[in-house]
Parts: C-alpha cells; sequence; structure tokens
C-alpha cells in the first residue's frame, strides 16, 4: 500500500482525464442522483445534542467546505453547532488532533 501510495501523482488532474474531474464538480445521472440521495445528512437529520465539526484546512479528503455547508444547513433549522480548524493537516492528522479534544469535551458533559 504504502509502494502504491507513494507512487501516485499528488494531483487528481494528473491521474484521471479533464472530463472526469469535471464529471465530480458537476456530476449528472446516475452519479448525480446517488450523490444527492447520499448528501441529505445535513438536511434530513435533526440532532437534539451539542455538535461540533473538526476540520484540517489541508485536508483534501473532506474539505472544510464540507463542515461550513453542513453548519449552515443545520443552523437554518434552528441547529447550533460549532466548527474547529485544527490546523494545515491532513484528514488522517485532523482526525488525530480531533480526538484528543472530543473525549474532553464528552468528559465534561
Amino acid at each position: 500500500m504504502q509502494e502504491i501510495a507513494a507512487a501516485l501523482p499528488t494531483s487528481p488532474d494528473k491521474l484521471v482525464r479533464p472530463e472526469f474531474l469535471q464529471s465530480l464538480t458537476h456530476p449528472t445521472g446516475a452519479l448525480g442522483r446517488r450523490l444527492r440521495a447520499e448528501d441529505t445528512i445535513c438536511t434530513n437529520w435533526t440532532p437534539h445534542v451539542p455538535l461540533r465539526f473538526f476540520t484540517g484546512s489541508a485536508d483534501s479528503d473532506v474539505p472544510a467546505a464540507n463542515a461550513k455547508s453542513c453548519q449552515q444547513k443545520l443552523a437554518r433549522r434552528g441547529v447550533p453547532s460549532t466548527i474547529t480548524d485544527v490546523g494545515p493537516v491532513d484528514h488522517n492528522r485532523t482526525a488525530e488532533l480531533a480526538y484528543p479534544q472530543i473525549l474532553d469535551w464528552f468528559a465534561r458533559l
């Protein structure tokens, strides 16, 4: 796995054709329908507990904009939440830095 990861390009545009990236940016057809169906957690769910999002500004797996978008959608329904940016780190490091904060928060609830 490490050999494969090390050999991959650093940018998706060096790995796939531009048409494929365009289809991900503006999905249509079956892919678009499926993505829209799966993108309802922030619109079809109303939590009744405190909610926090943790992001890393260098996370290329889950962009910080996802947390902001979800926060805005939830706020329209009166659900308060906070976003904590743990810094310019990737997805795995975001989780590593967030877990201790989450555990501390849970311990204080």
